[in-house]
């Protein structure tokens, strides 16, 4: 399986080859689910594990840092978990990824997961940037990244945000309007198009904009998203 850099030269260039990535871990069931860049020199893509290895239940999401230069060789791997001190995997589906100033938010739309009685998850787990790059400064062995904190009042708590949709999707893009939008896609999946995988349907694509504090890169005003209709 092979994805294009969209913002590289068109693919009728003769010297196109060099835009053109290979997605790693397929042959070893783990199923690719987001991408985004990643500064200047990297992108990133969250993956989660399949048939098998997902069944044994050792293996949670992945969040794996490509070069974008050469043919997009696998630079680092981190394994996603809950807490630095415990190591649990985090078994979520990792469906969006998008990096929102200092923060790298990866999404789950994982049946029975949501918060607030929702059948599937709508939650966002936010990893910190400094984190990635400080796992990058210690070479290529793979690591555990466990959800970043934030301090609320005198207390450190961890930075999962329930949001008003099922979270499949993310995208952000600084400094488009007058405010910083992180939109939060809920997939479309129709009665006679099930995912085995996760199991629930919705009946009609959504996507949900959330206002980002510029400073903090948290979501503002998370209940009050802007949403529009998509007909997917």
């Amino acid at each position: 399986m092979m994805f294009y850099d969209r913002s590289s030269p068109p693919l009728i260039r003769t010297d196109s080859e060099r835009f053109r990535y290979t997605v790693p871990g397929l042959f070893e069931e783990w199923k690719s689910t987001g991408n985004c860049f990643f500064g200047t020199d990297h992108f990133l893509l969250t993956m989660h594990p399949t048939g098998d290895r997902a069944d044994q239940g050792d293996d949670g999401a992945l969040l794996v840092v490509m070069n974008r230069g050469g043919r997009g060789e696998v630079q680092k791997v981190f394994r996603l978990v809950d807490d630095m001190s415990d190591g649990n995997p985090l078994h979520i589906s990792a469906g969006g990824i998008a990096v929102v100033f200092d923060w790298i938010y990866v999404s789950d739309d994982t049946e029975g997961m949501g918060g607030g009685g929702n059948p599937r998850g709508n939650r966002l787990f936010a990893f910190r940037v400094s984190d990635v790059n400080a796992g990058l400064i210690r070479g290529r062995a793979p690591e555990n990244l466990a959800i970043g904190t934030i301090d609320v009042q005198i207390q450190q708590i961890k930075a999962v945000v329930v949001v008003d949709c099922v979270a499949s999707g993310l995208f952000f893009r600084d400094g488009d309007d007058d405010k910083e939008l992180l939109w939060v896609f809920e997939h479309h999946r129709p009665e006679d198009q099930g995912m085995p995988e996760l199991g629930i349907k919705t009946k009609q694509a959504r996507a949900l904009a959330y206002e980002v504090n510029p400073v903090t890169g948290m979501l503002l005003q998370v209940g009050q998203g802007k949403g529009i209709l998509l007909d997917w």
